[in-house]
């Protein structure tokens, strides 16, 4: 990762989302986590404020967590 890559995910790490969390926090995780689990279902979702990157981060950490389990 460069290291203006690196500079600015520590820029966004501290900034409020719309939903007033803090974006890769625990409870930012879980609040998404609950609301595609909700998109699943079929139930209408509210994704304002979720950026690319914000998705591309939780597709990470779903290839992460998925290679844990297969371990």
């Amino acid at each position: 990762m460069t290291n203006l890559a690196r500079r600015l995910r520590k820029l966004e790490a501290g900034i409020v989302d719309s939903h007033g969390l803090i974006r890769f926090s625990p409870r930012w995780w879980e609040y998404w986590n609950e609301e595609f689990e909700r998109m699943q279902t079929g139930e209408d979702v509210d994704l304002t404020g979720l950026t690319l990157a914000d998705i591309d981060a939780m597709r990470g950490m779903d290839r992460q967590e998925s290679a844990a389990v297969e371990r």
